[in-house]
């Protein structure tokens, strides 16, 4: 067999085994995604979700280097001043829920250079690797269900292919304050949920919505400022 051939074999057989992980992966987060969504088997989703990602983080940004979150995550942000009910103000504090090595963080850095980005992610791993990866930023180790931080603190809030609560998000979220969430490959983004599911839950929270669907999925959310929510 020539050379050539072998070659060509072994580059086929490559990628096909980097497939084959990248297949298993996906299927793992999708069966933990929807293990956290039931109450009883919450904790177990949650468990092995943190543990994949600290296994991952190493890889993290070369596992997500072909993917167009990066360009998704700052349209999204570039759209919201049109998509919420209320009065659009400038954000001097975002919190980047579910921030992994710190893409998005290091996109919201960008969109709104004087505000004070906070990252946060279950996986202790993957905010080492944040850290010296989005320097000016501040990572923080903690859960989304249960958001380490005091109500009514950040003026906008989001999440790019996360998982999240929506009354967590809203409790944090300072009245006239924004909320994004992003599944930058739509259906495909192995954690995602229904839109309208969202949607109705950050209604249920006391917030606004508005939402695209496409190749990738957004949803902008809106909490009331205090006057309004009093009338």
């Amino acid at each position: 067999m020539p050379s050539e051939h072998r070659t060509e074999q072994r580059t086929r057989s490559g990628r096909a085994h980097i497939e084959l992980i990248a297949t298993a992966r996906r299927s793992m987060v999708r069966l933990f995604t929807r293990m956290s969504t039931h109450r009883s088997l919450r904790a177990v989703g949650d468990a092995g979700m943190r543990v994949m990602f600290n296994r991952l983080a190493s890889q993290w940004e070369r596992i997500r280097a072909g993917s167009t979150c990066r360009e998704t995550t700052a349209a999204a942000l570039a759209e919201l001043p049109h998509q919420i009910a209320g009065p659009w103000h400038i954000p001097s504090r975002v919190l980047d829920i579910a921030c992994g090595t710190g893409l998005a963080t290091s996109v919201a850095q960008a969109a709104f250079p004087a505000a004070h980005v906070t990252g946060l992610d279950v996986a202790a791993s993957m905010i080492d690797h944040a850290r010296s990866l989005v320097p000016g930023a501040d990572f923080v180790v903690g859960s989304s269900r249960e958001l380490p931080f005091e109500a009514n603190t950040f003026d906008l809030v989001m999440s790019v292919d996360g998982i999240f609560d929506e009354a967590e998000i809203a409790r944090v979220c300072t009245p006239g304050g924004t909320a994004m969430i992003l599944y930058s490959m739509g259906a495909r983004t192995p954690i995602s949920r229904p839109v309208a599911d969202i949607v109705e839950r950050f209604e249920q929270a006391g917030m606004t919505c508005s939402s695209a669907a496409g190749d990738s999925w957004c949803i902008w959310a809106y909490k009331p400022a205090i006057s309004s929510q009093q009338d």
